[in-house]
């Protein structure tokens, strides 16, 4: 039987479970209505119907490697299990990080308005440029299922440990293990830096913008608040980001440290965070989305009202 530890963290993870899939299937859903009525959708339609749909798949792999990892955890000394667990969350993550991050730099190339030659060459060929990020980013997943191997063999030998009261892994497993951690924490230093860059760039841009609003005597117009519109969906992303970077590193050092049990169950339920509550700013953010989630709500606010009356 789950400790009540055990069973606050399946509750815990169940609640992010049901936000973020109600999220993200709510993205695929107004936007696959909008595709079936024939309506053209946007470049950032396209990413963020692609990134609700990676983000699905990762949340059901997250709900099922913690319902494993409580109630059937002796399954993580197979090879197989862990295997198919680390690839699937490798595949999953990846392309959430990546999509997640062309959108930043989406954001930036339409909404920034900088004077140097390559920034306007980038904004002439987004989508080409958007197109390139990923398919970049398909030789760092490449390497990412080259290192799972590793840590497919470590994870199945400390499972072992404990399930089978076998020998600990040897020194020279534990060494590869922590430099594949490094490797692979690295690889995600890339989508960051990309992110953190299009934030920079965004502000000073903004900064430009404002100062030549200040030489006009305007206050305000159209332009600023698209710029300032698109910096908190950027910062929004970079916030949660690092604090899912900061859990999954976390996560591979759990085996290292005292009452690592406990806290790899307190790094899973934070690291959820990122593909549960990210969803909820990006419908706030989208003003498509923002409207239709108000309708809805007033729409079942006055369902209610007729039910009550």
């Amino acid at each position: 039987m789950p400790s009540g530890i055990e069973n606050v963290f399946l509750i815990v993870t169940m609640g992010e479970f049901i936000v973020g899939q109600v999220g993200n299937a709510f993205i695929v859903l107004v936007n696959c209505i909008d595709w079936g009525k024939g309506r053209k959708l946007s470049t950032v339609d396209y990413l963020l119907t692609s990134l609700a749909i990676s983000r699905i798949n990762l949340l059901w792999i997250l709900l099922l490697e913690s319902f494993v990892l409580v109630l059937w955890p002796h399954l993580y000394t197979s090879d197989k299990v862990t295997a198919l667990f680390s690839i699937s969350w490798a595949l999953n993550n990846h392309f959430s990080v990546w999509i997640a991050t062309c959108l930043s730099v989406f954001y930036f190339l339409r909404i920034a308005n900088l004077s140097h030659p390559s920034f306007h060459w980038l904004r002439q060929r987004i989508s080409r440029v958007l197109l390139m990020l990923l398919l970049g980013s398909s030789l760092l997943l490449s390497f990412n299922f080259a290192l799972s191997d590793t840590f497919t063999a470590f994870w199945t030998n400390w499972h072992r440990t404990h399930q089978e009261n076998s020998s600990w892994p040897s020194d020279m497993t534990i060494t590869l293990y922590v430099n594949s951690l490094v490797a692979f924490n690295f690889i995600y230093l890339i989508p960051l830096l990309l992110s953190l860059g299009s934030l920079v760039l965004l502000f000073v841009s903004l900064k430009r913008h404002t100062r030549n609003l200040h030489l006009s005597a305007s206050c305000s117009d159209a332009s600023t608040e698209a710029h300032k519109k698109a910096m908190h969906m950027v910062m929004s992303f970079l916030l949660l980001f690092l604090v899912h970077l900061t859990t999954t590193i976390l996560v591979g050092w759990a085996f290292f440290i005292p009452y690592k049990y406990e806290a790899h169950l307190a790094f899973s339920l934070i690291m959820t965070l990122f593909p549960s509550g990210h969803s909820l700013i990006l419908i706030m953010g989208h003003s498509k989305l923002r409207q239709t989630t108000l309708w809805l709500l007033g729409h079942l606010e006055c369902s209610l009202r007729k039910k009550t009356g």
